[in-house]
């Protein structure tokens, strides 16, 4: 299994991680398989698509691919993007 695998686990199990006190209160770090980075595009990727996500877990698409894809202005969700008017 990949760290890109093994953060999209962890990212699937925890999709929002400890936020706030929780975080703060917390002894000792929890042991995440992977770097924080590669857990925060992991989210990221499932929070935009998990069907891409299921697509990195399985090993059929790379993390970098779906998290470039994800990060593209126009394939994010509405409530990403800058609105503009046009006349």
């Amino acid at each position: 299994m990949t760290a890109a695998q093994r953060a999209m686990v962890t990212a699937m199990i925890n999709p929002k991680g400890e936020q706030g006190a929780a975080r703060m209160l917390k002894q000792e770090k929890p042991k995440v398989l992977g770097s924080s980075e590669r857990l925060r595009q992991s989210r990221a990727v499932l929070s935009h698509s998990p069907p891409t996500a299921t697509a990195v877990l399985t090993g059929s698409k790379s993390l970098d691919e779906a998290y470039s894809a994800q990060a593209a202005p126009n394939l994010r969700p509405l409530h990403l993007q800058r609105l503009t008017w046009s006349e």
